[in-house]
């Protein structure tokens, strides 16, 4: 019996632009993953869990209405295999992303090596064995 195989992807939420563009050309190009999707809302994001886990989770902490917070609370309770990178603006907003459960926080215009380094120890990070989804508790 084949078992079929996981396809590991990513997630942005960030608005269009220029940072989203950016995370995912990076995303695609450096990492073994088979999916990097793109979202800019909490609505967006919420339509995506029926979709299956993904390893990384890149949250823009500047989200309208100050959804970010709250929004990586709400993931993190129904993914909570998945690793969370969050890129704040401000210094203010680290203490409030770790409190909401990121694994990892940087500061927008970190240097792309950093940027790079940071993302590809949260991929590794997590094991995912053939034929199983990320376990959602």
């Amino acid at each position: 019996m084949d078992k079929e195989k996981i396809k590991p992807m990513a997630l942005i939420v960030a608005r269009p632009g220029p940072l989203r563009d950016s995370l995912q050309v990076l995303l695609k190009a450096t990492m073994r993953l088979d999916a990097v999707e793109a979202v800019d809302s909490s609505p967006a994001v919420l339509q995506t869990l029926a979709h299956p886990q993904p390893v990384v989770i890149l949250i823009d902490f500047d989200l309208p209405d100050q959804e970010g917070p709250r929004l990586l609370a709400r993931l993190k309770s129904d993914w909570p295999g998945s690793r969370y990178l969050v890129l704040t603006s401000h210094s203010r907003q680290t203490q409030p992303a770790r409190a909401a459960g990121a694994d990892a926080v940087l500061r927008k215009g970190t240097s792309a090596a950093r940027l790079f380094e940071t993302i590809k120890a949260l991929v590794g990070s997590v094991t995912v064995q053939p034929g199983h989804s990320l376990p959602k508790q």
